[in-house]
């Protein structure tokens, strides 16, 4: 008999590698910059300076001394496109084995979703605003076929964010204001992947049992949710009228994480790893703190521009741990290592006339994932570009409604992950390994109507 079948623990290692909630459901490319419909237009330009509606809330509490009493609804829909193409180089299962040719040697991560948000100012004086806002600051979906080639490190990965952000702006006199808020936020997650029990089987010496066959694989589903708090603060100076200059901080995040992971064995399985059964789960999740620079300059009756810098804290983000409650089970250890990114951009508005502006804007995102190596198929990426654009309609003075447009643009980019073994099966190989080319897009769309009162 082969090693590998006297050690039940090491198919326990097996199917926890990869569910850790990594670059799919907690990592750098699954914040949600578009907050707001009408900033979105202008790539989220200058957005901790502008206070041009309640999103400010959220990206500078102090805006909100600029705004009269209004409820802002926004309703955005992104739609990326990940293609992944094998390079035929390294790719392989656990203990080396090739993964079958007769699976998809492609796959196509299809991953829609709707981001709402809404948010609501209300001024108490000429120097109290009270606000309150309800976004998802973080969110992913990506969705791969079930024999896809990649499908042992994932198939579905989702996260559902909810974060509740009470409030209070003071202005202390006509030039400077501050501004803080408390957020209560909530995640909802879920990452299926399939098991390759074929190849464990084959490497045990099971009789007519074969590596990496899709007919062979058990299925992972791993469930979770939890809570977290943190704060948010800003001040906004405005040196003269038209001018403003905002500096925002957002702190991380901790959420504690419980949840279950059900495992499907198939029957010839059984021996090695047990039967199918569905197990508690466990993590500790820390989303990264950031800080935004921000500035708008009114050059006439009808020009504005914007300009933004972003500041995240990934370089915290060194690894994702996930306990599985089950006696002989090995934690999952994801490790990420990433590198602090920035996101710098530019944008415009003109006013057109007493109904309609129209705005645009370009921003640059850069990934904090340092190599091929770290990146993963959950939510593979890059750096890329914004090019937006948009325009705002005013029915009257109490009603106005916006849309925009975003294209984001990345260049072909690689990857080159394996599954790293970790605790009493460290020093196995049984990670399996994703070698080839992504091409990557994105189309983003979306509409809001702002109502005064």
């Amino acid at each position: 008999m082969s090693r590998y079948s006297s050690h039940p623990w090491v198919a326990l290692s097996l199917v926890s590698l990869g569910l850790g909630l990594g670059t799919s459901a907690f990592g750098a490319g699954f914040q949600v910059q578009n907050q707001s419909v009408r900033s979105s237009a202008m790539a989220n330009a200058g957005v901790a300076a502008s206070a041009e509606d309640g999103s400010t809330i959220f990206y500078n509490p102090a805006g909100m001394i600029h705004l009269d009493r209004q409820f802002t609804q926004n309703v955005i829909f992104l739609a990326p496109k990940f293609r992944f193409v094998d390079s035929g180089d390294s790719t392989n299962a656990i203990g080396g084995e090739p993964i079958g040719r007769t699976t998809s040697n492609g796959g196509a991560a299809v991953s829609p979703i709707f981001i709402p948000s809404g948010y609501l100012v209300w001024p108490l004086s000429e120097r109290f605003y009270l606000g309150l806002g309800m976004n998802g600051p973080y969110g992913n979906r990506t969705e791969y076929d079930e024999d896809w080639i990649g499908r042992y490190h994932a198939v579905q990965s989702e996260i559902f964010p909810i974060n509740i952000n009470p409030s209070v702006a003071y202005k202390v006199n006509d030039q400077w204001s501050l501004g803080a808020g408390f957020s209560v936020s909530y995640i909802d997650a879920e990452l299926d992947q399939a098991v390759d029990f074929g190849t464990l089987g084959f490497l045990a010496g099971v009789p007519g049992v074969r590596p990496s066959d899709p007919r062979y694989d058990g299925f992972s589903v791993l469930t979770g949710d939890g809570w977290g708090w943190g704060f948010n603060a800003g001040v906004l100076y405005e040196p003269r009228p038209g001018t403003r200059i905002g500096l925002a901080y957002r702190s991380q995040i901790e959420f504690d994480v419980e949840g279950e992971q059900e495992l499907d064995v198939p029957d010839f399985a059984v021996p090695l790893a047990g039967p199918s059964r569905t197990r508690d789960a466990t993590a500790e999740i820390t989303v990264p703190d950031t800080i935004h620079l921000s500035a708008v300059h009114r050059l006439d009756e009808r020009w504005t521009l914007l300009a933004d810098i972003k500041w995240t804290n990934w370089s915290d983000f060194e690894e994702l741990r996930v306990e599985i409650d089950e006696p002989g089970a090995s934690d999952s250890v994801q490790p990420e290592n990433w590198d602090d990114a920035w996101r710098i951009a530019v944008g415009t508005s003109y006013r057109f006339d007493d109904r309609w502006t129209f705005r645009g804007g370009i921003a640059w995102d850069q990934e904090p994932i340092p190599s091929d190596l770290f990146r993963t198929p959950r939510l593979p990426g890059d750096n890329r570009w914004w090019f937006s654009t948009g325009a705002t309609y005013r029915f009257s003075r109490s009603l106005e409604f916006d849309a925009f447009y975003t294209y984001i643009y990345l260049d072909d980019y690689t990857i080159d992950n394996t599954e790293v073994a970790t605790g009493d099966a460290a020093g196995l190989p049984i990670g399996s390994t994703l070698d080839g080319d992504y091409e990557s897009d994105a189309h983003i769309y979306g509409v809001s109507v702002l109502w005064r009162f």
